[in-house]
């Protein structure tokens, strides 16, 4: 099959991934905002400077306690990001990589 033969439901949508997430709810899996996980994420981080890595790690274990709301790095590192890009963080060091960065809460 060519690139050219698929429809265009197959493609890739832009936008989707960066704002939609999956969780379960009941025994259903449904749609909700990426922002879902933020709430989370702000509970793991203090007014000290800690790694990105470590911040992750604490919220996968708490999201591991939700059976409807867990998550992987990947998603949750995209969240710190926007959370940095709000404002809501302090950043510093290398935000392309977990273990070259740290994060605390913002001083402003």
């Amino acid at each position: 099959m060519r690139s050219d033969d698929l429809h265009d439901d197959c493609q890739p949508q832009t936008g989707t991934l960066a704002t939609n997430s999956r969780v379960v709810e009941g025994d259903i899996v449904i749609s909700a905002s990426a922002e879902t996980y933020d709430n989370m994420l702000l509970s793991c981080v203090t007014a000290d400077w800690c790694s990105a890595a470590r911040i992750l790690a604490a919220a996968m274990t708490r999201s591991l306690n939700d059976s409807g709301r867990r998550a992987g790095d990947l998603v949750l590192f995209g969240r710190l990001r926007k959370l940095i890009d709000a404002g809501k963080l302090d950043a510093r060091g290398d935000l392309a990589t977990l273990r070259g960065s740290e994060v605390r809460l913002s001083s402003r």
